[in-house]
């Protein structure tokens, strides 16, 4: 196969940690200590710097409105970049502690793990109002969804995935997973979750059947 190399390094804010893509308008979003870089993946080039809130940590893009939605974890609220003018538009208020974060673009709703009062709000992306609090595991952290069943699932600290229903912003099924997951990735095409468990150094497959 194919050798890949790297074939460019652009420099960003300070301590970068989260990254989204927006596919369609060629963008990068990454979160650090100072802001948000907005890159244009064309040209490799910061484009803007984005003041947000406090210890910005997650960042999830809405493809169909060019929206990204930036978890500041240390004042409780998600900032909206409206990604056009490349500025944040608002604050909306949300549980203690965001970090994951995560966009269905069917329904353009958002999911905000609140780590510290283990809660993911549901965010309606067209108002940037919160529409639901729904409560889930212990110490929640990441948070991925399938846009094709529109369900989101979000990784707790007591070594499980709660499963949301989109529709009813209910826990449908909550799945024991290994030592600490961390990070989830969602396969569209046959709907299978991939789970890292940090604890175990383990990785968890959801199948669609289990759930």
């Amino acid at each position: 196969g194919s050798t890949r190399t790297v074939t460019d390094t652009v420099p960003v804010g300070k301590s970068p940690g989260g990254v989204a893509v927006d596919p369609v308008a060629h963008t990068v979003y990454v979160t650090a200590s100072d802001g948000v870089s907005v890159i244009d993946s064309l040209t490799r080039k910061v484009i803007a710097s984005v003041p947000v809130g406090k210890n910005p940590e997650g960042v999830a893009v809405d493809p169909v409105t060019h929206t990204a939605y930036v978890t500041n974890n240390w004042d409780n609220t998600v900032s909206v970049i409206d990604g056009s003018t490349r500025t944040a538009t608002t604050a909306v208020p949300v549980g203690k502690g965001p970090a994951g974060v995560a966009v269905d673009p069917g329904t353009h709703a958002v999911y905000v793990a609140n780590g510290d009062d283990n809660t993911v709000s549901v965010i309606d992306g067209l108002k940037h109002t919160v529409t639901a609090t729904v409560p889930v595991g212990r110490l929640p952290s990441g948070v991925a969804v399938d846009p094709g069943t529109h369900t989101a699932y979000v990784a707790n600290g007591d070594n499980a995935v709660s499963v949301i229903d989109g529709s009813k912003h209910t826990v449908t099924a909550t799945v024991p997973v290994g030592t600490s997951p961390l990070v989830l990735a969602v396969d569209e095409g046959t709907h299978a979750v991939y789970v890292t468990n940090y604890g175990d150094t383990t990785m968890s497959e959801i199948g669609r059947a289990h759930v």
